[in-house]
């Protein structure tokens, strides 16, 4: 039997759809830490969905860390809490490169890289197939404002 006279249902298409919510919670960011070998602690919350079919599919949610750090050779990062809302348009199997978009908006409170504390960071993120635009802003020790 060739390829050709593989027998395929009248009523399947080659888009298939996908509606799905998803919830991931991590109780201990260790053991991720030691499988991709840079040391991490905190624990956390993912949770979004999933939506579209294979031509057009989207991808959307929220993240919440608490008291997470990230050890990555000479840089610490550090939160208190930490939480990302993303989302992911655009996604198929064709013209992936001219649909996709995303956005993502960071929320930090005392956020620390190496030491240096950044609180109330916030900002976002705008990716588009053609272009890509981001804003944030942070008070720095609490004495300036960037």
């Amino acid at each position: 039997m060739t390829a050709a006279q593989i027998f395929r249902p009248s009523h399947v298409s080659n888009v298939n759809p996908i509606n799905a919510q998803y919830q991931l919670q991590v109780k201990d960011f260790t053991p991720i830490g030691v499988f991709i070998h840079i040391p991490i602690v905190g624990r956390g919350i993912v949770k979004g969905e999933v939506v579209g079919d294979s031509l057009d599919m989207q991808l959307s949610g929220k993240a919440n860390l608490e008291q997470f750090e990230l050890d990555a050779e000479t840089d610490t990062l550090t939160a208190d809490i930490a939480s990302f809302t993303y989302f992911f348009g655009g996604i198929g199997n064709e013209k992936l490169f001219e649909k996709f978009h995303a956005s993502v908006e960071p929320k930090l409170n005392n956020f620390e890289i190496n030491g240096l504390l950044f609180n109330l960071i916030s900002g976002d993120i705008q990716v588009n197939s053609d272009s890509s635009n981001f804003q944030f802003s942070a008070y720095i020790d609490s004495t300036a404002h960037v």
